[in-house]
């Protein structure tokens, strides 16, 4: 089963593989951010019947999981903060040449990223597990270090399909629509708006009924377009 948000021509199963495990993550990310807010709530609660209870360690491993699984997957939908200032003027093969000097250094970069977390997560869990003090006591702190290392492997994973595909010479993930596609995107969605629009108006008046004021005036509008 392809994965969703899957390029049209995609490396052989690595990169279907890749996505899933990124979209797996952002999903993870999402039950994170549900989790902060559950634990808010139970704060409060707990402190209105006379029993506070501290989820500031919690929440914490909560957004680094919310924040790092999320990467990936943003990544993979062009999500980020992309700035296209210079970019926008180059040629294709100068922002190809650009795209492999970008993901070569990021995959250099996170691949140290990756190695250096995973070692302090060793280092924090043996021999003696790291912990920190929060309202209610002792609070473990190094499960939260291998959250991070983890979270790291989905975004690695893009980087690296971003770089292949940068050196075979298509187009990375991080690549924000172009302009021209977006208005032609736009262009199809008003012409789809337009046509349901029409028939809900010959719907009406086969049943005898009065189409509403603002339809009338999105026919209209869309008719003089």
């Amino acid at each position: 089963m392809s994965a969703p948000g899957l390029r049209d021509d995609p490396i052989p199963v690595v990169e279907n593989a890749v996505i899933w495990t990124a979209a797996v993550a952002a999903m993870i990310a999402t039950l994170a951010t549900f989790g902060i807010v559950v634990a808010f709530v139970w704060s409060v609660i707990s402190r209105w019947a006379g029993a506070p209870f501290d989820v500031t360690n919690l929440v914490s491993g909560l957004l680094v999981t919310a924040t790092f699984a999320g990467m990936a997957w943003t990544t993979v939908r062009g999500e980020q903060v992309s700035v296209q200032v210079v970019t926008e003027h180059l040629s294709d093969k100068a922002n190809r040449v650009l795209d492999l000097i970008i993901w070569s250094i990021s995959t250099l970069y996170i691949v140290w990223l990756l190695w250096a977390s995973f070692e302090r997560a060793i280092s924090r869990t043996w021999p003696v597990p790291e912990t920190v003090i929060d309202g209610v006591g002792l609070a473990p702190l190094w499960p939260w270090r291998w959250v991070f290392a983890v979270s790291m492997i989905p975004f690695l994973l893009v980087v690296v399909i971003n770089l292949v595909r940068s050196i075979l010479g298509r187009r990375p993930y991080d690549d924000v629509m172009e302009f021209d596609e977006l208005v032609s995107k736009e262009l199809a969605i008003e012409d789809f708006d337009d046509d349901a629009d029409a028939l809900k108006m010959a719907s009406l008046a086969e049943s005898g009924r009065s189409a509403p004021e603002d339809l009338n005036n999105d026919t209209k509008g869309g008719t003089e377009r």
